[in-house]
């Protein structure tokens, strides 16, 4: 292009063949460059090669003046003649918009051309001349690769958001958090203002359970489904429905739309079991587009809402399952004739909320009491099953004429071995005790052994004499004894207590003589709150296993 000007501007010094005009025009017809000039002022065309021609097809251009030809836009804006007026110099613009009226149907294409404006004295007379390529093509090519490389870009960056989301949802057994934090997350990949989730409540009632982005007040607020038409899309589809700007009315409450400045929204499904249990919105405050990777991405959120909803269901229901388990193993009695006693419970974890500890008190025939307090491997819903066959199993087999605890523990051993598999086992201290003469039978199946604290000073413990109950076919239950005198107390406890850590360094047996013979004031209740504190102390309150304590005084 620049080559071309050169040559029209200094035509003086061109060879003398191409001097004369009519053979300069013949160049100038074959160049692809459009190439037109106009005489100034009046911006008449006074010649036009061929690809300049193209520019305004079934128009005869020369003779007519520029604003007549390209009455829209034109290569002779405003800003262009005031610069060539004012410096003289040419005007160079690159991939510029121009509107062309094509004839004869009159309609408006858009162009884009990049061209040179300048302007030449010839015999004392002003000219403009214009060369000038189109470049439409170019610029297209050039705004689907940013378009792809943008999309790529979005892609990427809703792939590593959709990671992370999943990184929240099996983070934590917290599900108000996971949902807030993945409400967040999501809302803010896909650009919007603001997200909700709404959980189905009542027939034809929605609840806003989350909410980021929009005021706090709307939390816990009920909406009627004719307020979001839009959800009978969601049941029928079970896809995410986006809502441009002009389908808000029709979906949505108008109210609502105008009082959060919504103008268009992604509704994203919320199904569990095949049934439509409630929706996100994602609401944008501007007119908005939606490209499928943000589909795409939302489908996968919803899908991922609707499992961590359904798992915190389920987690719910197994929850109260456990909560009713726990308190089943470990109820006493009020009270009891001729006893004193305390008891404790610790967990090491809430994520294993029903633990395998349990204990038990009741009374039997002829003044006689049964005590048992012991541990079954594994956690959870399973082990706690087979915690409350041991603990009932016990007591039942307890209530039979002629049962020492040992006989009891081989019956129960024998139970236990039919319904559990071979890594079950339990650990199980069972005692019974004669109120009136102070003799205790006990059986210490695999336990920690249980302690005496005598009221008249000192600390003895008893000793293993069992096999664990559940691990073999036809192991040894023997029966031990001991007598309790008035104010004596039996301290029961599980493995949790001596072996609670402080590093590598376990609380042990030792420490727990020390704790019990430094308790200064008497009674099964002092015990237990003395031992639970110097191993809470010790441990820094990081429990490794659960913690059972049951604590009997003989009082009479």
């Amino acid at each position: 292009m620049h080559e071309t000007m050169d040559r029209i501007r200094t035509s003086e010094s061109v060879p003398e063949p191409l001097a004369d005009a009519t053979l300069l025009l013949a160049v100038l017809g074959v160049q692809p460059l459009g190439i037109a000039i106009l005489s100034f002022p009046d911006l008449v065309y006074r010649y036009v090669n061929p690809a300049f021609q193209a520019f305004a097809p079934g128009k005869d251009i020369v003779g007519r003046a520029n604003s007549e030809v390209f009455p829209e836009t034109g290569f002779l804006a405003p800003d262009i003649l005031r610069t060539l007026r004012s410096t003289g110099r040419s005007w160079r613009e690159e991939d510029r918009l121009i509107r062309i009226r094509r004839e004869p149907e009159g309609r408006l294409e858009e162009r884009y051309v990049t061209f040179e404006v300048s302007p030449i004295q010839l015999h004392d007379r002003l000219y403009i001349v214009v060369s000038a390529a189109d470049t439409t093509e170019h610029v297209r090519l050039n705004a689907e690769r940013e378009r792809l490389r943008e999309h790529e870009t979005r892609r990427l960056h809703l792939a590593e958001t959709m990671a992370n989301l999943t990184r929240i949802i099996h983070s934590s057994l917290d599900y108000d958090e996971i949902m807030q934090r993945s409400l967040e997350e999501a809302t803010r990949a896909l650009g919007a203002r603001a997200g909700a989730v709404f959980i189905a409540v009542e027939p034809g009632e929605s609840e806003a359970r989350y909410v980021f982005g929009f005021p706090r007040w709307l939390l816990g607020r009920r909406f009627p489904a004719r307020m979001f038409p839009l959800a009978q899309m969601l049941g029928e589809s079970g896809e995410p429905v986006p809502i441009e700007t002009e389908d808000i009315g029709r979906l949505m409450n108008r109210e609502l739309a105008r009082l959060f400045g919504v103008r268009s929204m992604l509704a994203v499904p919320i199904v569990i079991r095949g049934t439509l249990a409630g929706g996100i919105g994602l609401a944008y405050n501007r007119p908005h587009k939606f490209i499928p990777e943000e589909i795409d991405f939302s489908r996968t959120f919803g899908v991922s809402v609707s499992l961590a909803l359904a798992n915190a269901e389920r987690y719910r229901r197994q929850e109260r399952v456990a909560d009713a388990l726990q308190a089943a193993l470990l109820t006493l009695p009020e009270k009891v004739e001729g006893l004193d006693f305390a008891h404790a419970y610790r967990s090491a974890t809430e994520a294993a909320r029903v633990g395998g500890d349990f204990y038990d008190l009741f009374q039997l025939e002829h003044g006689i009491v049964g005590m048992t307090l012991g541990d079954m491997s594994g956690k959870g819903l399973d082990a706690a099953a087979l915690t409350s066959l041991v603990k009932n199993a016990t007591r039942t087999q307890a209530t039979q004429p002629g049962n020492s605890p040992g006989q009891v523990m081989r019956v129960v051993n024998t139970v236990l071995l039919r319904a559990s598999t071979a890594e079950t086992f339990a650990t199980v201290f069972f005692a019974v005790l004669d109120r009136a003469s102070g003799r205790l039978v006990y059986c210490n199946a695999g336990h920690p052994a249980g302690v005496v604290v005598r009221a008249a000073g000192g600390v003895e413990g008893l000793e293993p004499n069992s096999s664990l109950v559940g691990a073999f076919g036809h192991p040894s239950f023997e029966d031990s004894e001991v007598t309790l005198e008035l104010g004596d107390v039996l301290f029961m406890y599980t493995d949790g207590v001596i072996e609670a850590r402080r590093g590598r360094e376990l609380f042990g047996e030792d420490r727990l003589f020390e704790a019990l013979g430094g308790v200064t004031q008497h009674g099964p209740g002092a015990l237990v709150e003395g031992v639970l504190r110097e191993v809470e102390d010790f441990s820094a309150g990081q429990l490794r296993d659960d913690i059972a304590i049951l604590a009997v005084e003989r009082t009479g």
